[in-house]
C-alpha cells in the first residue's frame, strides 16, 4: 500500500509518506547511500516522502496493477542514473517490473507490453546524469 497524491506540477504523483522495497537480488546487496529523496541501505531502496514519480510511462495508462510496479521501477532507474548501480543492471529491474505487475494481477498480454516496452524504449531513462559543476570566478 502506498500513499500519495497527484500533482498537478512536473509529476503526476508525491509520496505522503515514505515506501520501501526490495531491490532485485542481482544488485550489490552491500551498498549503503543515502539522498534527499531516495536512498539504499543493504538491498533496501526507500523512497522517501515527497518523493515524485510520472506513474507508468508510454503509451499506458495508469491503473491499479501498475502503480506500486511503476514507482519500484522508477526509484531503481533513478539509481541508475543517480550512478549507484551500473545501468548494466537494468534488465533485472525490468524482470521485476513484469514480476511485480504480475504479482498485482495484470493480465499477461498487457505484462508483455510492459516488460517489452522497457526493455526497448527505457534505455535513455536509466543513463546516469551528467552532474554539472560551476566555479564562480
Amino acid at each position: 500500500m502506498i500513499s500519495y497524491i497527484k500533482e498537478s506540477r512536473k509529476y503526476k504523483y508525491k509520496l505522503t509518506a515514505g515506501y520501501s522495497f526490495a531491490l532485485p537480488k542481482e544488485f550489490d546487496q552491500t551498498v549503503v547511500w543515502y539522498g534527499e529523496f531516495i536512498s539504499v541501505d543493504r538491498g533496501l531502496c526507500t523512497l522517501h516522502k515527497n518523493y515524485a514519480w510520472d506513474g507508468p510511462s508510454g503509451p499506458t495508462i495508469d491503473t491499479e496493477d501498475f502503480q506500486i510496479p511503476a514507482l519500484e521501477h522508477d526509484g531503481e532507474y533513478n539509481l541508475f542514473r543517480e550512478g549507484i548501480f551500473p545501468v548494466s543492471m537494468r534488465v533485472f529491474s525490468d524482470k521485476k517490473l513484469k514480476r511485480r505487475c504480475k504479482e498485482n494481477r495484470m493480465p499477461w498480454w498487457r505484462r508483455q507490453y510492459v516488460y517489452w516496452g522497457v526493455r526497448v524504449g527505457g534505455g535513455s531513462s536509466a543513463k546516469p546524469t551528467e552532474k554539472k559543476v560551476f566555479i564562480a570566478p
